[in-house]
């Protein structure tokens, strides 16, 4: 090949009756498929999806072959060859594109079409496209400086998640302007360990429970009004296991369960990340058991005789490249979080399944990874001995790098038992509450004559200083509910307010409120749209205040049923709820008139609630006590009926009230949780007035410095105050619509 020949895709020189990509220089070891002959044209549309059509017998090579751009894992994998592929026209009306189900779905920003299921491996779609790729792609993004890398995912692209932010590995390419856009799998099946996750001989789709292929662009190249979707799943012989999640408030531990696979002998606990820039897919196989369960409680680096780790959830780091604690000490140049997944694969030895992607940095990225070194070594104030000189200048907060990369802390505590006596020093293992990390940190013996109640007094102190947070998360418990009953499939009739960003969210928040124990949704899970069903009762529990108390909830296997455990007896919810919804209409009627406009009456119930209500720091410690474990006589303190009842409540109390009250007074609002930095686990508001969003946090309104927090944008949040969103309180399609203006 000439070295002035243009980088594109050319007959490979090796004879494996393949395209291989020329990068300009030399030859790469990507490959494609031999373009097709054209394909009949696709049906008009039907009431009913027309067949598929049959492919045209394959041709040899000829013409010029388009760039082809990947997506996904690029490096050894070989695509199956179009000649033995199944081939399917993706078109407006299309076969595989009958829209017959719009009409009913759960995101109507998208044009969803009928659902693929149960294709084949090597299954191919054709995309008509009577436009260049190439030449249109400078009208919608720019290639990468570097790479030369172009984006299509502005015309069509691949995803695993019904939120569309997470990538599939896919080839995309168009042989010829004109000629429709191929979309072939690019999936791996080993990882860079040569531990296999894919049978040997599926080199196609199959690593993913499902897809959703998306255009976004008609056949002529202008942009749809609405993106057409089609869902498509790859017939298996396994299922993929459904995976539930928990910490251990303790240690900081993660936790994994899954239900048992018929036929499978062995479970894979995967995860993986795909970096967009290279668009290479990296996997790691953390473990291999024949249990249905996991714990990160052995990923750990040691310390040698010390009660602490170096690190703990070691190779669980959700980050690429440098922290943000090694970027701000000048020892790193950029990292990033994006695409990092955990999920099980079942496997018999021979056969696997695929496995459902859960999104890690939401569950996991707020757990601690390692100290945070810079941020600790800021933190100190050496005295004139080289070592702390008393125990009031010793830190009160450990600071970590935390999963996805962030500078985190935690309270510090100093367990006495487990101090060191060197010469003229002692040596504290500073820990961070929450966690199995710390640090060695030595103290002069001449400015602590009594260090058993030196320790008392900074472990005191330490507590006392924490911030007003006390955030805390849902357990869940893994297991089949199959022996329960059926489950209920019609929503409960209530007079009390339900909020919820799509039908199935409401379906599942109503029968919260109600505390049914089986919850049927086999209607909502499989409608286009739809989110998974852990997305969506999440946002039903948040952003419900009328849902009092739960402890747990269960999946079942075939992910139609979710099975959950109440905090309270029904008859005690039904009381409660039944006070706070006269509480609530009660404040709104003393403080709120027709002649206000939305923030005065953001402002009236946030005063009502910072004059009326405490923090209830006696709960919050105790949970911390218990090892947060949350006492039952203390579990108002994070509900609605704490502040607006008792006057009592933490973080999650106060925004539940005052959703409920903006609710109740006309004002759109939700529920928003995440992590204050230097603090933990946080719940927050967020409030829409003249058409923005706007964020209020009553909780740290009730201050001295009252109302620093009120309708403010999420950037003002600096400082102490520095806070990261979650993914848990809405659903992930319409987290976006939230950001604050």
């Amino acid at each position: 090949m000439p070295q002035s020949s243009p980088p594109a895709w050319y007959p490979d020189p090796a004879g494996s009756g393949h395209l291989r990509y020329w990068d300009g220089t030399q030859w790469t070891e990507h490959l494609a498929p031999m373009p097709v002959a054209a394909l009949a044209p696709a049906p008009a549309p039907e009431p009913e999806p027309a067949p598929i059509p049959a492919p045209s017998a394959a041709p040899s090579a000829t013409g010029r072959a388009r760039r082809g751009w990947l997506i996904g894992s690029i490096a050894a994998a070989t695509a199956a060859a179009l000649v033995t592929a199944t081939i399917v026209v993706i078109g407006i009306g299309g076969a595989g594109g009958s829209s017959a189900a719009a009409a009913e779905n759960l995101d109507d920003r998208y044009d969803w079409t009928e659902p693929m299921l149960d294709l084949e491996p090597d299954h191919v779609f054709e995309v008509p496209a009577a436009y260049d790729l190439d030449e249109i792609s400078a009208d919608y993004v720019e290639p990468d400086p570097e790479s030369g890398y172009i984006d299509t995912s502005f015309a069509v692209a691949v995803y695993t998640d019904p939120a569309f932010t997470r990538r599939a590995e896919a080839t995309i390419i168009q042989y010829d302007p004109g000629r429709p856009i191929a979309v072939l799998p690019r999936e791996m099946d080993m990882t860079i360990d040569d531990v296999r996750y894919k049978s040997e001989e599926n080199t196609g789709w199959g690593l993913h429970d499902e897809y959703f292929l998306v255009q976004r662009l008609d056949d002529e190249g202008a942009a749809l009004a609405k993106p057409r979707v089609t869902r498509f799943t790859i017939a298996n012989e396994f299922e993929a296991p459904i995976v539930t999640f928990s910490t251990d408030a303790q240690t900081g531990d993660l936790h994994m369960a899954w239900n048992e696979v018929p036929g499978a002998t062995r479970y894979l606990v995967y995860t993986s990340s795909l970096d967009t820039e290279s668009s290479l897919r990296m996997e790691t196989v953390l473990a291999t058991t024949a249990e249905t369960e996991w714990t990160s409680t052995d990923q750990t680096l040691e310390a040698i005789d010390a009660p602490f780790v170096l690190t703990q959830n070691d190779d669980m780091d959700l980050f690429d490249g440098s922290s943000a604690d090694t970027i701000i000490a000048g020892w790193g140049t950029g990292g990033r979080t994006e695409y990092y997944d955990f999920g099980v694969i079942a496997t018999d030895g021979t056969r696997y399944s695929p496995y459902r992607d859960y999104d890690a940095v939401e569950i996991a990225g707020a757990l601690p990874y390692e100290i945070a070194f810079d941020a600790s070594r800021n933190a100190k104030l050496w005295g004139d001995s080289g070592y702390i000189d008393g125990v009031e200048n010793l830190q009160t907060s450990v600071y970590f790098t935390s999963l996805d990369g962030a500078t985190r802390s935690t309270v510090a505590t100093v367990d006495l038992a487990e101090v060191r006596d060197y010469d003229d020093r002692w040596v504290l293992p500073l820990m961070g509450r929450g966690t199995r990390i710390g640090e060695w940190v030595p103290l002069s013996k001449s400015s602590t004559p009594d260090l058993p109640a030196a320790i008392a007094a900074f472990n005191e102190r330490a507590a006392a200083e924490a911030p007003t947070t006390g955030g805390t998360g849902f357990s869940a418990v893994s297991g089949s509910v199959a022996e329960v009953a059926a489950g209920s499939k019609i929503a409960p009739e209530t007079e009390l307010p339900v909020f919820g960003s799509s039908e199935m969210v409401t379906y599942l928040a109503k029968h919260l409120i109600a505390q049914t124990p089986v919850i049927d949704v086999s209607a909502y899970v499989s409608l286009p749209g739809a989110p998974s069903l852990a997305d969506a009762l999440f946002e039903a529990l948040l952003q419900n205040p009328y849902a009092m108390g739960v402890e747990s909830y269960t999946f079942s296997a075939d992910g139609d049923r979710v099975g959950v455990q109440y905090q309270l007896r029904t008859a005690e919810a039904q009381q409660l709820q039944t006070e706070l919804a006269a509480k609530v209409a009660e404040v709104v009627a003393s403080v709120v008139d027709e002649g206000q406009t939305d923030a005065d009456k953001v402002v009236a119930l946030n005063d009502w609630l910072t004059e009326n209500a405490e923090y209830d720091h006696r709960a919050l410690a105790a949970r911390d006590a218990n090892g947060g474990q949350i006492a039952p006589n203390d579990r108002y303190a994070w509900r609605a009926d704490g502040v607006l009842l008792q006057g009592l409540g933490v973080c999650a109390s106060y925004a539940d009230a005052f959703h409920a009250l903006a609710g109740e007074a006309g004002v759109e609002s939700v529920v928003v949780t995440g992590d204050v930095l230097e603090g933990g686990r946080h719940a927050w508001n967020k409030v829409q007035v003249d058409g923005t969003w706007r964020a209020v946090d009553v909780t740290w309104n009730d201050a001295p410095e009252a109302n620093e927090f009120l309708m403010i944008t999420d950037a003002e949040f600096v400082d102490s105050a520095a806070r990261a969103e979650d993914a848990e309180w809405m659903v992930d399609a319409w987290l976006a619509e939230y950001a604050t203006r």
